[in-house]
Protein backbone atom coordinates (compact mmCIF):
# COMPACT_ATOMS: atom_id res chain seq x y z
CA UNK A 1 0.00 0.00 0.00
CA UNK A 2 2.49 2.04 1.01
CA UNK A 3 4.53 1.59 -2.12
CA UNK A 4 1.52 2.43 -4.05
CA UNK A 5 0.86 5.98 -2.51
CA UNK A 6 4.61 6.36 -3.46
CA UNK A 7 3.82 6.07 -6.84
CA UNK A 8 0.80 7.86 -7.15
CA UNK A 9 2.79 10.74 -5.32
CA UNK A 10 5.77 10.35 -7.97
CA UNK A 11 3.01 10.16 -10.78
CA UNK A 12 1.26 13.97 -9.77
CA UNK A 13 4.76 15.27 -9.57
CA UNK A 14 6.08 14.55 -12.83
CA UNK A 15 2.42 15.40 -14.96
CA UNK A 16 2.62 18.39 -12.61
CA UNK A 17 5.69 19.83 -13.88
CA UNK A 18 5.03 18.54 -17.40
CA UNK A 19 1.69 19.68 -18.14
CA UNK A 20 0.76 21.81 -15.36
CA UNK A 21 -2.55 22.09 -13.82
CA UNK A 22 -4.33 20.46 -16.80
CA UNK A 23 -1.87 17.45 -16.00
CA UNK A 24 -2.18 17.09 -12.74
CA UNK A 25 -5.92 17.68 -12.53
CA UNK A 26 -5.72 14.23 -15.17
CA UNK A 27 -3.22 12.68 -13.22
CA UNK A 28 -5.58 12.87 -10.05
CA UNK A 29 -8.80 11.83 -11.76
CA UNK A 30 -6.83 8.93 -14.02
CA UNK A 31 -5.47 7.63 -10.06
CA UNK A 32 -8.87 7.62 -8.94
CA UNK A 33 -10.96 5.95 -11.54
CA UNK A 34 -7.82 3.09 -11.79
CA UNK A 35 -8.67 2.57 -7.49
CA UNK A 36 -12.15 2.34 -8.78
CA UNK A 37 -11.66 -0.01 -11.44
CA UNK A 38 -8.87 -2.37 -9.14
CA UNK A 39 -11.86 -3.14 -7.13
CA UNK A 40 -13.51 -5.38 -9.49
CA UNK A 41 -16.95 -4.35 -9.25
CA UNK A 42 -18.32 -5.36 -12.66
CA UNK A 43 -18.72 -8.93 -12.17
CA UNK A 44 -21.27 -8.13 -9.18
CA UNK A 45 -23.19 -5.34 -11.08
CA UNK A 46 -25.16 -5.45 -14.52
CA UNK A 47 -23.96 -5.03 -18.05
CA UNK A 48 -26.21 -2.02 -18.07
CA UNK A 49 -24.48 -0.45 -15.13
CA UNK A 50 -21.37 -1.32 -15.89
CA UNK A 51 -22.07 0.88 -19.37
CA UNK A 52 -23.20 3.80 -17.50
CA UNK A 53 -20.00 3.67 -15.46
CA UNK A 54 -17.43 3.69 -17.80
CA UNK A 55 -19.48 6.39 -19.85
CA UNK A 56 -19.09 8.75 -17.07
CA UNK A 57 -15.81 7.86 -16.61
CA UNK A 58 -14.83 8.65 -19.91
CA UNK A 59 -17.25 11.82 -19.97
CA UNK A 60 -15.71 13.05 -16.63
CA UNK A 61 -11.99 12.58 -18.20
CA UNK A 62 -13.05 14.50 -20.88
CA UNK A 63 -14.46 17.42 -18.99
CA UNK A 64 -11.40 17.47 -16.75
CA UNK A 65 -8.79 17.59 -19.41
CA UNK A 66 -10.76 19.94 -21.21
CA UNK A 67 -11.06 22.78 -17.94
CA UNK A 68 -7.45 21.83 -16.99
CA UNK A 69 -6.12 22.81 -21.23
CA UNK A 70 -8.67 25.68 -20.81
CA UNK A 71 -6.66 26.69 -16.98
CA UNK A 72 -3.52 26.26 -19.08
CA UNK A 73 -3.93 28.25 -21.92
CA UNK A 74 -5.54 31.41 -19.77
CA UNK A 75 -2.38 31.45 -17.30
CA UNK A 76 0.13 31.41 -20.23
CA UNK A 77 -1.82 34.33 -21.69
CA UNK A 78 -2.31 36.77 -18.50
CA UNK A 79 1.57 35.57 -18.10
CA UNK A 80 2.18 36.86 -21.37
CA UNK A 81 0.23 39.95 -21.09
CA UNK A 82 2.45 40.53 -17.41
CA UNK A 83 5.47 40.19 -19.66
CA UNK A 84 4.73 42.54 -22.22
CA UNK A 85 3.88 45.17 -19.75
CA UNK A 86 7.46 44.91 -18.13
CA UNK A 87 9.46 46.53 -20.86
CA UNK A 88 13.03 46.60 -20.54
CA UNK A 89 14.35 48.99 -18.71
CA UNK A 90 16.15 52.14 -20.11
CA UNK A 91 19.40 52.33 -19.22
CA UNK A 92 20.09 55.76 -21.09
CA UNK A 93 18.25 57.21 -17.74
CA UNK A 94 21.33 56.30 -15.58
CA UNK A 95 23.69 58.83 -14.61
CA UNK A 96 27.10 58.90 -13.06
CA UNK A 97 27.92 61.54 -11.39
CA UNK A 98 31.75 62.19 -9.87
CA UNK A 99 31.94 62.54 -6.42
CA UNK A 100 34.95 64.51 -4.61
CA UNK A 101 35.82 63.93 -0.97
CA UNK A 102 39.13 65.62 0.59
CA UNK A 103 40.56 66.11 4.28
CA UNK A 104 43.24 67.13 5.28
CA UNK A 105 44.21 65.50 9.04
CA UNK A 106 45.24 67.43 11.80
CA UNK A 107 48.41 65.75 12.05
CA UNK A 108 51.12 66.83 9.81
CA UNK A 109 54.69 65.27 8.75
CA UNK A 110 56.59 68.53 9.98
CA UNK A 111 55.42 72.01 9.51
CA UNK A 112 55.37 72.35 5.91
CA UNK A 113 54.36 68.77 4.95
CA UNK A 114 50.56 67.69 5.75
CA UNK A 115 49.35 64.59 4.79
CA UNK A 116 46.30 65.02 2.47
CA UNK A 117 43.46 62.67 1.41
CA UNK A 118 41.78 63.30 -2.25
CA UNK A 119 39.19 60.89 -3.04
CA UNK A 120 37.06 60.69 -6.44
CA UNK A 121 34.60 58.33 -6.73
CA UNK A 122 31.23 57.55 -9.01
CA UNK A 123 27.92 57.84 -7.70
CA UNK A 124 25.38 55.87 -9.93
CA UNK A 125 21.87 57.41 -10.56
CA UNK A 126 18.55 56.72 -12.21
CA UNK A 127 18.62 52.84 -11.64
CA UNK A 128 15.01 51.07 -11.18
CA UNK A 129 14.58 51.25 -7.50
CA UNK A 130 16.58 52.83 -4.77
CA UNK A 131 17.18 50.23 -2.66
CA UNK A 132 19.41 48.75 -6.17
CA UNK A 133 21.19 52.56 -5.68
CA UNK A 134 21.75 52.32 -2.52
CA UNK A 135 23.46 48.64 -2.31
CA UNK A 136 25.74 49.56 -5.79
CA UNK A 137 26.64 53.01 -4.26
CA UNK A 138 27.82 51.18 -0.94
CA UNK A 139 30.16 48.75 -2.80
CA UNK A 140 31.84 51.71 -4.81
CA UNK A 141 32.27 53.65 -1.27
CA UNK A 142 34.11 50.66 0.23
CA UNK A 143 36.27 49.92 -2.84
CA UNK A 144 37.28 53.47 -2.77
CA UNK A 145 38.23 53.39 0.84
CA UNK A 146 35.41 56.50 1.64
CA UNK A 147 34.96 55.12 4.91
CA UNK A 148 38.59 53.61 6.07
CA UNK A 149 40.05 57.52 4.89
CA UNK A 150 37.27 59.43 6.98
CA UNK A 151 39.04 57.88 10.28
CA UNK A 152 42.87 58.09 9.43
CA UNK A 153 45.25 60.50 10.60
CA UNK A 154 48.63 59.30 9.09
CA UNK A 155 47.62 58.44 5.68
CA UNK A 156 48.58 60.28 2.65
CA UNK A 157 45.54 58.89 -0.15
CA UNK A 158 44.56 59.71 -3.61
CA UNK A 159 42.43 57.63 -5.65
CA UNK A 160 40.88 58.66 -9.12
CA UNK A 161 38.57 56.57 -11.19
CA UNK A 162 37.36 55.93 -14.77
CA UNK A 163 34.90 54.10 -16.54
CA UNK A 164 36.24 51.98 -18.92
CA UNK A 165 33.25 50.27 -20.01
CA UNK A 166 29.12 51.01 -19.83
CA UNK A 167 26.75 49.36 -22.12
CA UNK A 168 23.10 48.51 -21.16
CA UNK A 169 23.37 46.94 -17.34
CA UNK A 170 27.03 45.95 -17.69
CA UNK A 171 29.62 48.34 -15.96
CA UNK A 172 33.09 48.38 -15.68
CA UNK A 173 35.19 50.89 -13.15
CA UNK A 174 38.72 51.09 -12.73
CA UNK A 175 40.16 52.75 -9.65
CA UNK A 176 43.70 54.11 -9.23
CA UNK A 177 45.31 54.51 -6.06
CA UNK A 178 48.52 56.45 -4.43
CA UNK A 179 48.83 55.54 -0.96
CA UNK A 180 51.84 56.98 1.78
CA UNK A 181 51.64 55.88 5.42
CA UNK A 182 53.61 57.80 7.81
CA UNK A 183 56.81 56.22 8.36
CA UNK A 184 56.93 54.75 5.11
CA UNK A 185 60.03 54.97 2.49
CA UNK A 186 57.73 55.66 -0.31
CA UNK A 187 54.17 56.05 -1.79
CA UNK A 188 52.35 52.79 -2.99
CA UNK A 189 50.55 52.30 -6.28
CA UNK A 190 48.24 49.96 -6.88
CA UNK A 191 44.76 49.49 -8.85
CA UNK A 192 41.02 48.10 -8.12
CA UNK A 193 38.07 47.71 -10.30
CA UNK A 194 34.38 47.26 -10.29
CA UNK A 195 32.39 45.41 -12.88
CA UNK A 196 29.02 45.65 -11.88
CA UNK A 197 25.31 44.14 -13.14
CA UNK A 198 22.97 46.93 -12.77
CA UNK A 199 20.10 44.64 -12.50
CA UNK A 200 20.89 43.43 -9.67
CA UNK A 201 24.17 45.09 -8.49
CA UNK A 202 25.95 41.80 -8.19
CA UNK A 203 29.47 41.83 -9.15
CA UNK A 204 31.80 40.07 -11.55
CA UNK A 205 35.12 38.60 -10.73
CA UNK A 206 37.82 37.77 -13.22
CA UNK A 207 36.36 34.19 -12.97
CA UNK A 208 32.94 34.52 -13.60
CA UNK A 209 33.99 35.89 -17.31
CA UNK A 210 34.19 32.59 -18.46
CA UNK A 211 33.92 29.19 -18.83
CA UNK A 212 35.64 26.23 -16.31
CA UNK A 213 39.31 25.27 -17.81
CA UNK A 214 40.20 28.66 -18.74
CA UNK A 215 43.00 29.35 -16.18
CA UNK A 216 45.85 27.67 -18.83
CA UNK A 217 44.97 29.79 -21.75
CA UNK A 218 44.68 33.03 -20.21
CA UNK A 219 47.65 32.35 -18.45
CA UNK A 220 49.67 31.91 -21.96
CA UNK A 221 48.27 34.87 -22.96
CA UNK A 222 49.93 36.84 -20.07
CA UNK A 223 53.07 35.37 -20.71
CA UNK A 224 53.10 36.00 -24.02
CA UNK A 225 52.15 40.01 -23.62
CA UNK A 226 54.82 40.00 -20.74
CA UNK A 227 57.73 38.28 -23.30
CA UNK A 228 56.08 40.51 -25.93
CA UNK A 229 56.99 44.05 -24.38
CA UNK A 230 60.27 42.94 -23.14
CA UNK A 231 59.09 42.43 -19.60
CA UNK A 232 61.58 39.73 -18.01
CA UNK A 233 61.72 41.21 -14.55
CA UNK A 234 58.64 39.32 -13.46
CA UNK A 235 57.49 35.90 -11.37
CA UNK A 236 54.24 35.50 -12.82
CA UNK A 237 54.17 31.69 -14.37
CA UNK A 238 56.60 30.73 -11.43
CA UNK A 239 56.65 28.83 -8.59
CA UNK A 240 55.03 32.06 -6.68
CA UNK A 241 52.92 32.83 -8.94
CA UNK A 242 52.10 29.87 -11.07
CA UNK A 243 48.99 30.39 -12.85
CA UNK A 244 45.78 33.37 -13.27
CA UNK A 245 43.71 32.65 -9.75
CA UNK A 246 40.84 34.01 -11.08
CA UNK A 247 40.62 36.84 -8.36
CA UNK A 248 42.97 39.03 -10.06
CA UNK A 249 41.90 43.25 -10.36
CA UNK A 250 40.68 43.65 -14.14
CA UNK A 251 38.72 45.61 -16.44
CA UNK A 252 37.65 46.12 -20.15
CA UNK A 253 36.89 47.69 -23.12
CA UNK A 254 35.22 46.79 -26.66
CA UNK A 255 38.15 45.17 -27.36
CA UNK A 256 40.69 44.55 -24.90
CA UNK A 257 40.49 42.93 -21.49
CA UNK A 258 43.59 44.48 -18.77
CA UNK A 259 44.57 42.50 -15.63
CA UNK A 260 45.74 44.37 -13.09
CA UNK A 261 48.90 43.44 -10.88
CA UNK A 262 49.87 45.59 -8.09
CA UNK A 263 53.46 47.50 -6.95
CA UNK A 264 55.35 44.42 -5.88
CA UNK A 265 52.51 41.39 -7.07
CA UNK A 266 54.73 39.68 -9.71
CA UNK A 267 57.47 42.33 -10.20
CA UNK A 268 59.79 43.97 -7.85
CA UNK A 269 58.00 46.69 -6.39
CA UNK A 270 60.68 49.23 -7.72
CA UNK A 271 58.73 47.92 -11.15
CA UNK A 272 55.66 49.94 -9.98
CA UNK A 273 52.09 48.25 -11.09
CA UNK A 274 51.97 46.16 -13.90
CA UNK A 275 49.12 46.26 -16.15
CA UNK A 276 48.75 42.98 -19.02
CA UNK A 277 46.52 43.95 -22.15
CA UNK A 278 44.93 40.71 -24.20
CA UNK A 279 41.93 40.98 -27.13
CA UNK A 280 39.18 39.67 -25.96
CA UNK A 281 38.78 37.82 -29.32
CA UNK A 282 41.67 35.59 -28.26
CA UNK A 283 39.51 34.42 -25.60
CA UNK A 284 36.58 33.47 -27.41
CA UNK A 285 36.56 30.10 -27.02
CA UNK A 286 36.41 30.23 -23.02
CA UNK A 287 34.37 33.41 -22.50
CA UNK A 288 30.97 32.48 -20.66
CA UNK A 289 27.60 33.21 -22.32
CA UNK A 290 25.90 34.80 -19.79
CA UNK A 291 29.26 37.36 -18.78
CA UNK A 292 29.65 40.79 -19.22
CA UNK A 293 31.95 40.16 -22.17
CA UNK A 294 30.17 38.05 -24.12
CA UNK A 295 28.55 40.47 -26.34
CA UNK A 296 31.40 41.57 -27.48
CA UNK A 297 32.26 38.83 -29.21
Amino acid sequence: MEKLIFMDTFTLEIVGKVAGIGGLSLGVLLIIYRNILAKNIFPMITKQHAARIILVIIILTFVIALTGIASWVYLRTQENKLNYKQKPYNYDNVKILKKVFEKRPTNHIDEDIYLSIKIEYPEIVGLKTSTLEQKINEKIKTISQLYDAKNEEDLELKVSFEIKYRWKNYLAIFFDYSSYTRGSVHPISYQKSLVLNLDNGEKYELKDLFRIGYEKKLTKLILNYLQKINYEDHNFGSESYDQIKGNETYSYNGKYLFIYFSQGGIAPPTMGPVTVKIEIEKLKNYVTTNGPISFLL
